[in-house]
This record gives structure tokens, C-alpha cells and sequence, in this order.
């Protein structure tokens, strides 16, 4: 016999009185599993490049649903570059994937290891740009999430690095895609942002 909805709440009550959903408490649960053994297995004490190889799991989980489902779809099917922005993931998840690996498996911090991963994160977002256009132009934003996530948690050094790399990559992007070449002004004011 299954409990009605009000019941199952009730049954998760806290200790305060108040109600917990049953999605709540799963989620706290999930959160707690992730705290303690997750990160216990790569977060480096003193450092938080786990943060940023995090983000880009996430990030990875969240383009691939995007990439996977009908958002990307027209009446008259996929977009022509869908297939381009697919592979483009794949690549972007291994190397994301590799990164977390080394992580994991070394506990030190490693220079080499956040350098390439804001070249793979640039790059990544540089093509996704050249590739989709109109459709892609949130990668703005998140060339300036790499931006200040590497300069903050790591310092001045990456931070610049990451600056010059998001502009070398954003420049190739607006030159070489028909609709960015389209809006000279839009470029070069967003080109000044992200300096």
C-alpha cells in the first residue's frame, strides 16, 4: 500500500516541524555524498583547483544535455552545426576527464595541469563560438568565468594568461564566423570587456 503525497511528507517531518520533501532530502543526501567522498578524493588542502575541474564536469553534464536534446532542433531538423558543437564535446569532456584523472590520482598541486585547462577551456569556448554563432554567444560569459575563476583562486599570473588567451580566442571567433562578423561594434565592445 503507497502513502498519499501529504502522508509521505509527513513521514520526513524534521525535528523543527517542518516538512521536508522527500526530492529535498534525497538532495541533501547527494550533497552529503559529494562532500565527504568526492571531494575528500581530490580536493589538495590549501588549494581549490578541484572547484574549477568541478565546474567543468558540470559544465560538460549541462552542454551534453543541451547538445542531446530538441534545444538545438528546428521545424526542419538539427542545426547545421550541431554535429560540429557534438564532437567538439566529446573532445572537451575527454580532456576534462583526463585532467580530473591526474587530479585524483596525484594530490599535488600541478602548474602544467591548470594551464591546460585554461587553454582546453578557451579553446573549447572559442569553437563553440566560431561554430554556432548566434546560437553560442553565451560563451562570452563564460570566457569571463574563466577569466576571474583561475585569476581568483590561482592569482595575477593565470589571470592574465587567461585574459590574453580569451582574447587571441574570442578575436579568431569573431573573424572567422559570418554572424560575428556582422556586428563590428558588438565585437569590439565585447572585446573591450574582457580586458
Amino acid at each position: 500500500m503507497t502513502l498519499g503525497l501529504a502522508e509521505d511528507f509527513r513521514k520526513h517531518d524534521t525535528p523543527d516541524g517542518k516538512v521536508m520533501s522527500v526530492l529535498g532530502n534525497q538532495f541533501l543526501r547527494f550533497k552529503t555524498f559529494i562532500e565527504r567522498v568526492v571531494l575528500s578524493k581530490i580536493r589538495i588542502p590549501g588549494d581549490r583547483e578541484h572547484e574549477i575541474v568541478l565546474n567543468r564536469i558540470i559544465f560538460c553534464i549541462i552542454f551534453g544535455g543541451v547538445l542531446y536534446s530538441d534545444v538545438l532542433s528546428t521545424q526542419t531538423g538539427t542545426l547545421p552545426f550541431v554535429d560540429k558543437l557534438k564532437d567538439l564535446h566529446f573532445y572537451y569532456s575527454a580532456l576534462g576527464a583526463l585532467i580530473l584523472i591526474h587530479l585524483v590520482a596525484s594530490r599535488k598541486v600541478a602548474v602544467w595541469r591548470r594551464v591546460s585547462g585554461i587553454i582546453i577551456d578557451v579553446v573549447a569556448l572559442t569553437m563553440g563560438m566560431l561554430f554556432g554563432g548566434e546560437y553560442t554567444t553565451v560563451a562570452y560569459i563564460l570566457f569571463l568565468w574563466v577569466i576571474l575563476g583561475n585569476g581568483f583562486r590561482f592569482g595575477n599570473n593565470y589571470l592574465y594568461f587567461a585574459v590574453s588567451l580569451t582574447l587571441v580566442g574570442f578575436t579568431y571567433a569573431v573573424t572567422k564566423n559570418s554572424f560575428w562578423n556582422q556586428h563590428f561594434y558588438l565585437d569590439l565592445g565585447l572585446f573591450v570587456g574582457l580586458i
